[in-house]
């Protein structure tokens, strides 16, 4: 069962290479309490050694991440020694290991005693200690002393925060047994992420140091605050023990005598070497329970990192065009058929040919002028004139009239094209969305292929622009009074003759009143309407089908030949298969990924997961 603490202190090397064990939420035990509760006390106890830095104020101010490896007493390599991560130097006095950290840490903190959320990877090979890893975070406090940031506090909460919100860590919650617990700034803070208290294990210092008459039974028992995982009471050397030089194994076996004395009943439930074992056996189980979780979170890492190294693609070699050709003809597909196959573009632009540009042409009505008085007679002889627009001034009235509103048709034509050409702009943008790993790849050749669209679409603009305004001219150089469906209009020629006979007539008779005037505007304007019509709906069944062949349909036809030839054969491929300078970092950062979680998954593949849980009778017995 050791064995699965080993593979954890394996995944958190691994990880560790490349900076990301926080990212994966490995199971471990988090140290955490006040400056003053003891702390750094416990967990040298643990250690049977004297290595963490001390002195007045914060001093843990870097997380330690600390790996302990048991030792056969047996072997060759009976002493005891440590190892940094960062430095390949073994260290066998412990008094250089404390110096280690503390210049590491004011390498990374600084010496303002400010704090870094950089760890220390610290291991400690020992025949003395029980196979553990623990992180030993820096303590709460409240005031900044000296230097200090102000808002030091909330920066060690949130580093605090950080390692606990971790759902695979053990909370080593430690509290004075002297101070209120209730109050205990180490408890307060596992119950905001451990409200249950399931993977919170309590630890109280200093029983030693309380008033007289008072007792801890009732803490110890976890009547006063429950914990799923218990509370462990330790004695642990003051800091004149420190001073005096009091070695840590001669303070555990004045801890034991203290148990035995004061709290007879709960002596084998409490003490430094219960508590070791008490974590190790904890911390066992729990890997156990979060080893199958484990193994599918970095396969699915494996799965989702080899994707991403996908999509960055292998180097380019010099004089290799192929990758431009194919990107190219990428870029030509997705164009295409988003023109041509998309349900989106393809709706917008029949949006746009059809519905606004009909709309816009609906809000063209004819204006025709009313005729004057003096007008009246010079339009009508006493004689009837069967061919209604042989008059020259009646006729000169309607083209006036038509040609006006004629012109102004050109506007909306040629805003439908601009339209048209916005969407086509669009398209290339959604092209880039959608090959937006091979443009964010090489910069360089997304401007060009970009840039050569936008010349490509413009050259058809002008012509398309022309060939609308020229429908306009053609409809103002002639208005065809013969048009088959002018003919055929409500307004026809016999009814304009049959209201021509009746003011003819009322002219003959001397009768000149306004009716006359409102008779013969109504028939110039009913006459200039039911031509406009016409021409309307020429004009809007034109534009769109001038659109679509001079415009729309020569881009989709040319996109493929313009850009090999302005991108592919003109240019060059070396400058155009420029990587952007972050890529190659990335593909850097996903391969050294890569090669770490392969390496964790062969680590993670070697055990049993369904290893069974160890004895909580070894506990009591020391077994472990």
């Amino acid at each position: 069962m050791k064995e699965l603490i080993s593979v954890v202190n394996k995944l958190q090397d691994v990880f560790n290479q490349i900076n990301v064990a926080n990212t994966f939420e490995l199971p471990q035990i988090v140290a955490i309490g006040s400056q003053s509760s003891g702390k750094s006390s416990v967990i040298e106890s643990i250690v049977r050694r004297s290595f963490l830095p001390r002195g007045t104020g914060i001093v843990t101010r870097r997380p330690l991440v600390l790996q302990l490896v048991k030792t056969s007493p047996n072997s060759e390599q009976s002493e005891e020694w440590g190892e940094f991560s960062h430095n390949e130097e073994k260290f066998t006095d412990f008094d250089e290991i404390c110096k280690e950290i503390e210049q590491e840490t004011d390498f990374e903190a600084g010496e303002n005693k400010g704090i870094s959320d950089k760890p220390i990877n610290l291991k400690i090979f020992s025949p003395h200690v029980v196979d553990l890893t623990l992180v030993d975070l820096p303590g709460f406090t409240k005031v900044p002393v000296g230097d200090q940031p102000g808002n030091i506090e909330r920066q060690i909460k949130k580093l605090v925060f950080h390692y606990i919100s971790n759902p695979n860590s053990i909370i080593l919650a430690v509290s004075s047994a002297n101070a209120n617990i209730a109050t205990s700034e180490a408890i307060k803070f596992a119950k905001v992420v451990d409200p249950e208290g399931k993977r919170t294990l309590g630890v109280l210092t200093k029983l030693d140091l309380m008033d007289k008459g008072t007792d801890a039974t009732a803490m110890l028992k976890g009547d006063i605050i429950s914990m799923n995982l218990g509370i462990v009471g330790v004695v642990n050397r003051s800091q004149q023990d420190i001073i005096d030089k009091k070695g840590i194994t001669e303070q555990l076996r004045d801890e034991e005598e203290f148990f035995e004395k004061f709290y007879p009943k709960l002596a084998k439930q409490n003490g430094t070497p219960y508590l070791e074992r008490s974590l190790s056996e904890r911390l066992i189980n729990h890997i156990k329970e979060c080893l199958p979780e484990l193994k599918k979170r970095i396969k699915d890492k494996l799965s989702h990192y080899d994707q991403v190294k996908q999509s960055y693609g292998e180097m380019i070699k010099d004089g290799d065009d192929s990758m431009l050709l194919k990107i190219i003809n990428i870029f030509v597909y997705h164009y295409r058929k988003a023109i041509e196959g998309s349900i989106e573009y393809d709706t917008r632009i029949y949006k746009i040919l059809h519905e606004k540009f009909e709309n816009s042409l609906k809000l063209i009505k004819p204006e025709v002028e009313f005729i004057e008085k003096i007008d009246i007679e010079s339009l009508y002889s006493s004689s009837l004139r069967p061919t209604l627009y042989d008059d020259p001034s009646f006729d000169a009235l309607f083209q006036k009239n038509v040609k006006k509103f004629i012109k102004e048709l050109r506007n909306p034509s040629l805003h439908c094209i601009e339209m048209i050409l916005m969407e086509m702009n669009r398209i290339i943008e959604h092209c880039g969305k959608v090959m937006e790993a091979h443009f964010t790849r090489f910069p360089y050749l997304q401007k060009a292929i970009v840039d050569e669209m936008s010349e490509l679409i413009e050259s058809f603009r002008q012509n398309t622009k022309k060939m609308t305004e020229n429908l306009i001219h053609v409809e103002v150089a002639y208005i065809n009074k013969i048009h088959p469906d002018f003919d055929k209009s409500p307004v026809n020629h016999s009814n304009v003759i049959k209201d021509w006979k009746d003011i003819n007539r009322v002219l003959k008779n001397g009768d000149k009143n306004n009716e006359i005037r409102k008779k013969s505007s109504l028939i110039l304007e009913n006459l200039v309407t039911s031509y406009c019509n016409i021409v309307q709906k020429d004009i809007q069944d034109f534009v769109p089908k001038t659109i679509m062949c001079f415009l729309i349909n020569n881009v989709i036809e040319e996109v493929g030949s313009h850009l090999i030839t302005n991108v592919y054969k003109a240019r060059n491929s070396s400058n155009l298969l420029t990587e952007a300078k972050h890529i190659e970092l990335k593909r850097k950062e996903v391969n050294e990924m890569l090669q770490a979680l392969q390496e964790a998954n062969k680590v993670i593949d070697s055990i049993d997961i369904n290893l069974g849980s160890t004895n909580a009778k070894h506990l009591e017995n020391g077994d472990i």
